[in-house]
């Protein structure tokens, strides 16, 4: 081996001068460093791909092909096999759910290839740029068959949470353990425009008094570290400063996970999962008497919409959530506010 850890070479590498034993080091690197940007993913990231790569593995069983053969024709062909599904049954005949899959929203769609495409190239195979750009064309017409036919397919995009609605949920939390943590936790995850994996894993340590609120690290990101200022809150049941003092004051927080579990008795747990994190924004808003379906990710594309409302520029929001200034997904909540702020109708006369 030229080295064990990819990371740690830091100087000349004792290159062979055999031309044939140099293209197999050469060729190792090029394995090391493959492994090392994989490690370096977040670890919900590998999970999904490695999800993802599963259910491609199944798609190349079905055809009797090994699943590292990868060809433009079969990634399209792999986008029509999500796009209409089958079911699969076991020698009872009863639903094999394992060898399943439903017809998929384009969403997914469009997330499968992805993570499938990028397990392909970490595993080594070549997958030309070319026949990726098609099977993401062909997903584009997917989209329109569906709406055309005026088909809906999963839930669709978060209902973003408004600052309306955090007062209605904040105002319904129970005076209890689990109220201030679920409290602490919709407010901080407002504040830094948090996706789920990042509000579970940040930790006490991650959380910084400042005088002039919080300064919160977001360590374990899909994207990169940020670090992002929480002001005090202009009210103080919706202030995210003060919500977290109190959770951490009442549970007794040094270090560890900054939101836990709790059980029945009002003892702290382990930390929280993402799905926990999600379960506990949808369930504050089912407790509120919302009729809107709240996930985790309401919370990030609420930040973005009302911050935008609030006439902030693009590049103030991207920092504090993390996006990059021109990103499609943030583009679409700014201009969720936008539309009816520039208009091309307005002040034309009519």
């Amino acid at each position: 081996m030229l080295t064990s850890e990819f990371s740690a070479v830091d100087g000349p590498l004792a290159w062979s001068d055999d031309p044939e034993e140099r293209l197999r080091q050469i060729a190792e690197l090029d394995a090391a460093a493959a492994e090392h940007v994989h490690r370096g993913k977040p670890a919900n990231t590998r999970r999904a791909y490695a999800d993802d790569y599963r259910v491609w593995v199944l798609f190349t069983k079905t055809l009797g092909l090994p699943a590292q053969t990868c060809t433009a024709g079969l990634l399209v062909m792999f986008t029509l096999w999500l796009d209409r599904g089958h079911q699969a049954l076991d020698e009872a005949g009863r639903l094999d759910r394992a060898r399943s899959v439903t017809a998929s929203a384009p969403s997914t769609i469009r997330r499968r290839l992805y993570g499938a495409v990028a397990e392909l190239r970490y595993r080594g195979v070549d997958v030309p740029a070319h026949a990726t750009a098609l099977a993401f064309e062909n997903i584009k017409a997917i989209e329109r068959r569906l709406a055309e036919d005026g088909e809906q397919r999963g839930r669709g995009k978060a209902e973003a949470l408004t600052i309306t609605a955090i007062r209605a949920i904040c105002a319904g939390f129970p005076d209890t353990l689990t109220g201030l943590r679920d409290r602490a936790l919709l407010l901080i995850g407002f504040g830094i425009a948090g996706r789920r994996a990042e509000l579970a894993a940040l930790t006490v340590t991650d959380i910084d008094d400042d005088p002039h609120g919080l300064v919160v690290t977001v360590r374990v990101s899909k994207t990169k570290t940020r670090t992002v200022p929480i002001p005090y809150g202009a009210h103080r049941e919706t202030c995210p400063v003060r919500a977290w003092q109190a959770w951490k004051a009442a549970a007794g927080l040094v270090d560890g996970h900054a939101f836990r579990s709790i059980d029945r008795w009002g003892n702290l747990g382990a930390g929280m999962s993402g799905k926990y994190v999600g379960e506990a924004v949808t369930a504050a808003g089912r407790r509120a008497g919302i009729t809107i379906h709240y996930t985790g990710h309401s919370v990030r594309a609420g930040f973005a919409t009302e911050a935008r409302r609030a006439s902030h520029d693009v590049a103030a929001i991207a920092a504090q959530g993390g996006w990059e200034p021109t990103s499609r997904v943030l583009f679409g909540y700014i201009r969720i506010v936008d539309q009816w702020t520039d208009n091309a109708l307005i002040g034309i006369g009519l």
